[in-house]
C-alpha cells in the first residue's frame, strides 16, 4: 500500500512539472499567426521609464538611450506600422489586451542571476538601483539576487505580464564607447525583424525552431567574404592563423569598415556578431551584410556574464577580444 501511494505521488509530481514547462514555453514561444496578426496591426514603441529612486545623472542617460532608440525604430522597423511612442508601463496596458497591436522596445532584461553564469569581475551594477551594487564575485549564488541584460525586445503576448516577450535579443558587443549606439541597434533589430519575417512566412515553424533554419543558410557563408573586426581579434590571432582555419575568403578589416558594412548593408560580406546570453555565455552569430539575414548561430566556451557588466567593466575591450580557442572553434564550425 506505502510503494503504491508513493509511486504515485511521484507520477502525480513528474505530471505537474511537465505541464508547467510546457504552458511556459507555450507562454513565450511566438508562431505564424502572432506574426501575420502584427502585420495587420502595429507596434508601440515602449520607452524605458525612471526608477523612484533615480539620479538626475541617471536621467540623463535613460533620455538620451530612449531618444537614440526611438529614432532608431522609427528609421529601420519595416515589418508593420508604427503606432504610437509610449512609457513601457503605458504601452503594454495598451497592447497586452488588443490583438495584433504589440511593444517594440529596448529594455534592461531583468534575470535571476545564478552562480555559474557569472565571471570574478567583482560588484555588477544595477541599473535600477544605481547606488546599489551586487557582488558575485565569489561565484556564490545570492538567493533572489537578478541581473539585467539590455536587449530589443517585441512582446506578442496579450493578456501576459511583461515576461511574457517573445522575440529578444541581447545588444552584441562592438568597438563604440558605448554598448548601445547604432551599430549594435542594428544587429539587434535587424535579428528580431528578421526572425519575425521568418516565422511568418513559415521558414521557421516557431521562436524555438531556430537552429534548423540556420543549419541551412550556413552553407552560403563560404561564398561571400567573411569579415573580422580588429576588435574581436585576440593579439595571438593573426591573418595567416585565420587561413590556415578557414579557407574560404575573409578580411580582417578595421573597426570603421566593420561599422560602415553593417550601417549600409554593403553587399558581398558576411559578418560576425558577439553577444551574451540569459545564462551569462557567449552567441556567435553570422549575418549577411546585405539582408541582415542571420546565417549561423553557436555557442563560443567560456562566460562573461551580462552585457551591461561587461560594457561596464574598465577591462571591455579586453574582454570582447575572441579568444583564440574561440576563434578556432568558431572557423571550423563555419568552414
Amino acid at each position: 500500500m506505502t510503494k503504491k501511494v508513493k509511486l504515485s505521488g511521484i507520477f502525480l509530481f513528474s505530471l505537474m512539472l511537465f505541464q508547467s514547462c510546457f504552458v511556459a514555453k507555450q507562454s513565450t514561444v511566438v508562431r505564424r499567426s502572432d506574426m501575420e496578426e502584427l502585420r495587420n496591426g502595429g507596434v508601440v514603441i515602449g520607452t524605458k521609464e525612471y526608477p523612484k529612486n533615480a539620479g538626475e545623472e541617471y536621467k540623463k542617460a535613460v533620455d538620451a538611450e530612449n531618444e537614440m532608440a526611438v529614432e532608431f525604430f522609427k528609421k529601420n522597423w519595416t515589418f508593420c506600422p508604427i503606432v504610437d511612442v509610449l512609457p513601457q508601463g503605458e504601452a503594454w496596458e495598451f497592447v497586452k489586451d488588443m490583438k495584433g497591436y504589440f511593444m517594440l522596445t529596448l529594455e534592461d532584461f531583468k534575470v535571476q542571476q545564478m552562480s555559474h553564469n557569472t565571471k570574478p569581475f567583482g560588484p555588477i551594477p544595477d541599473p535600477y538601483r544605481p547606488n546599489m551594487k551586487l557582488d558575485y564575485s565569489s561565484g556564490v549564488r545570492v538567493p533572489g539576487a537578478t541581473s539585467y541584460h539590455k536587449a530589443v525586445c517585441l512582446y506578442v503576448k496579450q493578456g501576459q505580464t511583461m515576461g511574457g516577450h517573445a522575440l529578444r535579443f541581447f545588444i552584441p558587443f562592438t568597438a563604440e564607447e558605448k554598448l548601445v549606439n547604432p551599430i549594435s541597434l542594428q544587429i539587434a533589430l535587424n535579428d528580431v525583424q528578421q526572425r519575425a519575417e521568418d516565422i511568418e512566412s513559415g521558414k521557421l515553424r516557431n521562436s524555438f525552431n531556430v537552429m534548423d533554419a540556420y543549419r541551412k543558410r550556413s552553407k552560403g557563408i563560404k561564398d561571400q567574404t567573411l569579415l573580422i573586426p580588429e576588435f574581436m581579434m585576440h593579439r595571438k590571432m593573426d591573418e595567416q592563423k585565420v587561413a590556415k582555419l578557414y579557407p574560404h575568403k575573409f578580411e580582417i578589416c578595421s573597426n570603421e569598415k566593420y561599422n560602415e558594412v553593417v550601417l549600409n548593408q554593403t553587399e558581398g560580406y558576411v559578418y560576425p556578431a558577439v553577444n551574451t546570453t540569459v545564462l551569462g555565455t557567449e552567441n556567435l552569430q553570422v549575418y549577411s551584410s546585405a539582408t541582415g539575414e542571420c546565417l549561423a548561430l553557436m555557442a563560443l566556451p567560456g562566460s562573461l556574464g551580462t552585457n551591461i557588466a561587461v560594457a561596464n567593466n574598465k577591462d571591455y575591450e579586453e574582454l570582447i577580444q575572441l579568444k583564440p580557442k574561440q576563434i578556432k572553434k568558431a572557423l571550423k564550425r563555419l568552414r
